[in-house]
């Protein structure tokens, strides 16, 4: 089978990350390709069939800003949504021409702006091509946030997929709605692996983009300035300019320099020791698709503890693999904190737990799953 999983870009995130785990570990039985449609960045080292969509730099740039025009016009004085298939279209022929020269049999979609290019895709297409819109968010961040201004769109991407995959069971319900074959497949765990922590370390780590609203810095920021003297939480991950430069401000400003360490983005050995020499993992966000870091610290035997939203409530079994708190409940959150921090038998409690629930994020099961999800289109 020639599949084709295409991304916006291979830059750094997660998105990006799981699909060459996912795509390399099909690549033993198939032939696949990771096109990326609107740059050239290539941050996960795609060895073997990587494909730059994009165009030169003056083009992309004329591109990008006749898009945000067309957008801005159609919202602003039409009043309408726009279409991404009209602003995308030179994007999605030179798409097109590819999955016509390499005979691709398949083509997996992600993210909300290409799956809502679907329908354009198919209807130019071969008959024989079957198209699966891979979803890596929760349907309400999607449909009540990313896909305002081209919700119907979406909505038609989705309907005419040949079949959705998400990552809960929650959004596997929702998405039903548009399109019956919407199967629930989890994402692998991407973290090689065989340590797990002691416990020992008054540390508490977070790994993540350094994204105020979403992963709920503030929120992050309040806990940090409630924990007992000794403990200190460390970040590791990137974001924009602007939200780093936020987050070293509020630091600052609210002299928790003792409380916080920012470690910028980690990879490979640094990444694993971030997490080795960690006592808890804590997770903020308000919402989430499904966060792999979550599953990551769990393989370090780490005890998880985040607020509770459709991604962490899958990931933790609705509470039965960690400590879920009403989302944005500092003052519980704070309080289950202390119960960790001061009582190493429980983190050890709650280790095993993590142990056990790792074995669902197995990369040979989830291959499994897909292969036989792709053969049976």
């Amino acid at each position: 089978m020639r599949i084709a999983i295409v991304n916006e870009n291979f830059g750094l995130g997660g998105i990006q990350r799981v699909s060459k785990v996912i795509g390399d570990s099909l690549k033993k039985n198939n032939e696949v390709y990771f096109y990326s449609i609107f740059s050239n960045q290539n941050y996960f080292n795609v060895q073997h069939n990587f494909i730059n969509g994009s165009f030169p730099i003056l083009k992309n740039s004329f591109l990008k800003g006749t898009g945000k025009a067309r957008k801005v016009i159609t919202k602003s004085v039409f009043h309408k949504e726009y279409s991404n298939a009209q602003i995308k279209e030179p994007y999605l022929k030179k798409l097109l021409s590819f999955i016509f020269g390499a005979n691709i049999d398949v083509v997996i979609v992600t993210g909300p702006t290409l799956i809502s290019c679907i329908d354009y895709l198919k209807s130019h297409s071969s008959s024989t091509i079957r198209w699966v819109a891979w979803i890596h968010n929760n349907y309400h961040t999607y449909m009540d946030n990313y896909t305002v201004g081209y919700q119907t769109e979406f909505i038609n991407g989705l309907r005419n997929a040949t079949a959705v995959v998400c990552l809960t069971q929650d959004d596997r319900e929702q998405y039903a709605k548009f399109n019956s074959q919407t199967h629930l497949i989890y994402n692998p765990l991407t973290i090689n692996n065989t340590n797990i922590s002691d416990l020992s370390a008054k540390k508490i780590c977070f790994t993540g983009r350094i994204a105020f609203q979403h992963k709920g810095i503030d929120f992050l920021l309040e806990i940090a300035s409630r924990l007992s003297n000794g403990w200190k939480i460390e970040i590791a991950g990137s974001g924009s300019n602007k939200q780093e430069k936020e987050l070293m401000t509020q630091i600052k400003r609210r002299h928790l320099d003792k409380k916080i360490v920012f470690r910028g983005p980690l990879s490979g050995n640094s990444l694993n020791q971030h997490y080795l020499d960690s006592s808890i993992y804590l997770m903020t966000s308000r919402w989430e698709g499904m966060p792999l870091v979550l599953a990551e610290a769990m393989s370090f035997g780490l005890p998880i503890i985040a607020f509770n939203q459709s991604g962490s409530a899958e990931v933790l079994g609705k509470g039965k693999y960690g400590i879920l708190v009403e989302n944005g409940n500092i003052d519980e959150m704070v309080f289950q904190l202390k119960q960790l921090m001061s009582n190493i038998e429980m983190r050890k409690e709650y280790q095993n737990i993590s142990l056990q629930r790792i074995q669902d994020f197995d990369l040979t099961k989830i291959t499994k799953t897909w292969t036989r999800l792709l053969e049976g289109l």
